[in-house]
């Protein structure tokens, strides 16, 4: 009953479907299996289903999103009429629970700093410098202090400390629409049906053809562990139902997801490259507007293998910044 549901409200931009309608009553438009539903909310470009995939039935129980439904412009309107003084506050833009601290502060304060390479990777040359890899991101253009670009990030290697940058990150030959996903998280406590081929929600049945015709001779896909997928493993995803965002925001992919034999991890190749792939980030899948749950995209089956090599003016710059330095107390 209403009068004794106890929830927290939220004011994350998502909603909820309940067995039974909103409040969780037994109706006669109560759910078969009697879950509830993380689904989008009424603003794609504010939803906030990507943050919310890893949370279990047991917590969406517990939940409440009143204002996911709505559209931030709605919501605003609301609160002009209620007379609210923070109705015309603008949005943030960073990572609320940071405040004014500026994010590379907060890295530095919690994970320190442990200086180390900087090498381009279609020569193995070391450019220059950084704080510790986990400073950046794969995509980032920013940040980087070096001349002669720009550069962007393209890789790291945790082992060696060495961040990977190119000048040529949107090349044709550095496809970035397949990974692999470990580390399953299904809101509905069970993992989606698949096909006889392992694929999500039945809905791989061009990408079980793909796997049965692009050639090879098996039943995978070689080119995925590298960002690279077949023509067909892409036609099959441009017209998937499944669909997966790799980041908070409005984009969505259309998608297949094959399962490994112990369901443990995966396969995803997506309908269009993204530039911003990188290991550690979850993805999210989604059926129509329902989120499914999420993985996190895993590291490339191999390493970057790249003999780096010291470039003279660097080190030469280097040297003489160390001279320069004063000494240490």
């Amino acid at each position: 009953m209403y009068g004794t549901t106890l929830r927290v409200a939220s004011g994350h931009y998502a909603a909820l479907e309940r067995p039974g309608g909103p409040f969780g009553g037994a109706g006669d438009d109560a759910d078969a299996d009697g879950k509830v539903k993380l689904v989008m909310s009424g603003d794609a470009h504010k939803d906030q289903t990507y943050f919310l995939a890893a949370l279990s039935q047991a917590q969406l129980e517990g939940l409440s999103f009143p204002i996911g439904g709505l559209p931030k412009a709605e919501i605003r309107d609301i609160a002009r009429r209620a007379g609210l003084p923070n109705a015309n506050r603008k949005d943030s833009q960073g990572i609320c629970f940071l405040g004014k601290v500026k994010f590379s502060e907060f890295v530095a304060e919690h994970l320190g700093e442990r200086p180390g390479k900087i090498v381009e990777i279609e020569t193995g040359l070391e450019i220059g410098e950084h704080r510790g890899f986990w400073f950046h991101t794969i995509g980032q253009r920013s940040g980087l202090g070096l001349s002669g670009g720009p550069w962007y990030v393209c890789g790291k290697d945790a082992k060696r400390n060495i961040v990977f940058i190119t000048k040529d990150y949107y090349a044709g030959d550095k496809e970035r629409r397949a990974f692999r996903v470990c580390e399953f998280n299904w809101i509905s406590g069970e993992a989606p049906a698949k096909s006889a081929r392992g694929y999500a929600l039945g809905f791989g049945d061009d990408a079980d053809d793909a796997d049965a015709n692009d050639g090879d001779g098996d039943d995978d896909d070689d080119a995925a562990d590298d960002g690279g997928a077949s023509e067909a493993h892409v036609a099959a995803a441009s017209i998937s139902e499944l669909y997966c965002k790799v980041r908070h925001g409005e984009r969505r992919y259309r998608c297949t997801l094959k399962f490994d034999p112990d369901g443990e991890g995966g396969r995803v190749v997506l309908d269009a490259n993204d530039q911003g792939l990188a290991a550690g980030q979850f993805a999210v899948f989604y059926d129509g507007r329902e989120c499914l749950g999420s993985g996190v995209i895993a590291e490339r089956a191999a390493p970057i293998d790249v003999k780096v090599l010291v470039d003279p003016k660097s080190a030469a710059k280097r040297r003489s910044s160390d001279n320069s330095a004063p000494p240490a107390r």
